[in-house]
This record gives C-alpha cells, sequence and structure tokens, in this order.
C-alpha cells in the first residue's frame, strides 16, 4: 500500500495525469467531467468507450466530489494499490507464501511501464485490478473460506474487470484453472462445488451488470449500456 505512496511523493509531479496526445485517456476524462451531459452524445454514435461504466462511475464520481486535480491523484493511487493488494492476496493465499506474494507485489506497484498502459486515464489498470481481484475471490472459495460469498464477490468484480476491458471474458478458462489448481486435494466432489460456485459467480456477476443498467438507464443511456 505504501509504495504507489512513495511514488506519488517522490516528485513525481506527472503520477496520475497524462501528456498531451493520448486521446483515449482524454476521452474518458471527459466522462469523468460530464458523463450525464454527454453520456447521449456518444451513445449515440456507439462509442464503446462510454461501456466502460466500471472504470467511468468511480471516475466521474472522484472528479465531482474532489475535483479534477485531486481526484487524478487519487484514482491513479487507488488503481494501482488495488492491483497491487489484489496481488498480494492471490499468491498468499495460492501460494501460502507471504514473502513471494510481498515481493510480486511490490514488484506491481514499482513498475513503471505497467502504470500507464494508454495512460493514467485509461482503463487497464484499473481492469486489471479488478481480475486480479475476482482470482483471489475464486482463490477462497476454492479453499473453503466463506465459500458463497467468496463466489458471488469473485462474480461481481469478473463482471467489472469484463465490463471494463470485454476483452477478459477469454480469461473465464484461467479461472477455472485456477480454481482447479487450488483445490484442496483431499476434497471430493470437485465437478458439484465448481457448477455450485459457477452459480454464485453469475449471480454476482448479473447483480453488478443490473446495477450497472439501472444507472446508465436513469442518467439518459441505454439498458444494454455494454
Amino acid at each position: 500500500i505504501a509504495i504507489p505512496l512513495v511514488l506519488l511523493l517522490a516528485g513525481n509531479d506527472a503520477f496520475g495525469f497524462d501528456g498531451p496526445g493520448l486521446v483515449d485517456s482524454f476521452v474518458y476524462v471527459g466522462y469523468f467531467w460530464h458523463y450525464p451531459e454527454h453520456l447521449w452524445v456518444f451513445d449515440a454514435n456507439s462509442n464503446y468507450k462510454i461501456s466502460r461504466l466500471p472504470w467511468i462511475l468511480p471516475g466521474y464520481v472522484a472528479h465531482t466530489l474532489l475535483g479534477p486535480i485531486a481526484a487524478s491523484y487519487v484514482l491513479a493511487y487507488l488503481c494501482l494499490t488495488l492491483g497491487a493488494v489484489a496481488l498480494y492476496l492471490l499468491v498468499r493465499d495460492a501460494l501460502d507464501d507471504r514473502v513471494s506474494a510481498a515481493t510480486v507485489s511490490v514488484a506491481w506497484a514499482s513498475c513503471t511501464w505497467a502504470h500507464g498502459v494508454g495512460g493514467w486515464s485509461y482503463h487497464m489498470l484499473a481492469a486489471a485490478g479488478y481480475y486480479l481481484l475476482a482470482c483471489w475471490l475464486v482463490v477462497r472459495a476454492a479453499r473453503g473460506s466463506r465459500v458463497p460469498a467468496a463466489a458471488m464477490l469473485a462474480g461481481v468484480c469478473y463482471a467489472a474487470a469484463v465490463h471494463t476491458h470485454l476483452f477478459l471474458v477469454a480469461f473465464t478458462p484461467l479461472i477455472v484453472a485456477l480454481f482447479w489448481v487450488t483445490w484442496p486435494p483431499s476434497r471430493e466432489h470437485f465437478g458439484r462445488r465448481l457448477t455450485a460456485l459457477g452459480a454464485y459467480a453469475l449471480a454476482g456477476g448479473l447483480c453488478l451488470t443490473l446495477t450497472l443498467a439501472l444507472i446508465n438507464r436513469g442518467t439518459g443511456g441505454a439498458w444494454l449500456f455494454f
């Protein structure tokens, strides 16, 4: 948690801000500033960027409450920290190794190449954080810790990742494989448990999707925001 803060405080004035010319990232900044006003404009022209509500809505809330400068810092810090913490929890619980978990977590938070893939205000870092959090919750479900709740939350986080970056739907087999390899050898009925937990995860993902649909419709967009 401290590593991104150290990077921010180390005289790094560009932390959280994009340079000129990164058009895609500034499209999202426009949504952060004017989401209800501009929703129908881009939506009417089938601009797929407006569908990435798990990234746009937190950005809009942050910019509404904090203003553009503080919101840029906060969004960058929270997204970077989300991925680092989720990766730590994933490796810790999958391998039972806190040292390895801490090492890869700090490496993630310190890897400047990963910070701004497409720009700080782009959606990639948030999508990765959602995905890693979903992976950790899958491990928790496999290991038998609060199984239904973990599975449902995994579905919520994975749906957030997919709605933020649609390509992540292709990683579904990896989620299943992660569940399989972290399943304790002494436990039986893998297929039945996988089916049950898959149902919980699907319910969580549908709940998030319905919530986003209601928000999008309530602010003047389409129900089928995706």
